[in-house]
C-alpha cells in the first residue's frame, strides 16, 4: 500500500510517496509527461531475522535465518485506464543477501562414539541474489491523486537471478 501527497502544480503531476509492502517501506518520486505514461524513481528497505524456525528431519539445531534487502529503483507506468497501471523497470540491489547459523543442540552418536555440539561446530550458509533485477507489476488507484492524499495497490515482482551461495563450518 502507498501513500502520497501531490503537488498543486496542474502542468506536471508529481508526487511523493511512502510506502510499505513485502519490501520493506520507502519512497518513490512519480512523475507523469503524459496522461497515461508516470515515472517512478525510488527506494525501499527490509532487515529481518528469525530464530530457531529451520527444521531438519531428526537433528536438533539451535539455527538463525536473517535476510536484508535494499532496492533503488526506477519504473515506468503505463496507465491505459486512469484507475489501472502496468510497470515495468529495474532494480539496483544495493543489498540482497541472506544468512543461516546452523549449529546442533543434542550430541550425536556414531557407533560407540559420542560427539559434543562443541565438537561438531556450527555451518554457516551466506547467500547473495546479485544486484540487478528487472521489475513488472500491476497496479491500482489513482497515480496521481486529485487530493492530497491517495492510496495504491501494486502487484509486482523482481526476477532475481539465481544466488550465489557459500557454505563453511567449524570443527
Amino acid at each position: 500500500q502507498k501513500a502520497q501527497v501531490a503537488s498543486s502544480s496542474d502542468k506536471k503531476p508529481m508526487s511523493f510517496q511512502v510506502m510499505v509492502g513485502s519490501q520493506g517501506g520507502g519512497i518513490n518520486f512519480r512523475y507523469v509527461p503524459m496522461k497515461q505514461l508516470g515515472i517512478r524513481v525510488g527506494g525501499s528497505y527490509v532487515k529481518g531475522g528469525i530464530n530457531d524456525k529451520v527444521e531438519l528431519d531428526g537433528f536438533s539445531t539451535k539455527n538463525r535465518l536473517s535476510g536484508e534487502l535494499a532496492t533503488i529503483h526506477g519504473l515506468a507506468e503505463l496507465n491505459p485506464h486512469g484507475f489501472f497501471r502496468l510497470a515495468v523497470g529495474a532494480a539496483y540491489l544495493a543489498n540482497a543477501k541472506a544468512d543461516l547459523f546452523l549449529q546442533p543442540k543434542d550430541s550425536q552418536t556414531i557407533g560407540d562414539i559420542t560427539i559434543t555440539p562443541d565438537e561438531i561446530g556450527e555451518l554457516n550458509y551466506h547467500i547473495n541474489w546479485g544486484s540487478f533485477a528487472p521489475y513488472a507489476g500491476i497496479g491500482i488507484g489513482r497515480g496521481i491523486s486529485k487530493k492530497k492524499f491517495n492510496v495504491n495497490i501494486d502487484l509486482g515482482t523482481y526476477f532475481l537471478q539465481s544466488p550465489t551461495v557459500t557454505a563453511f563450518g567449524t570443527k
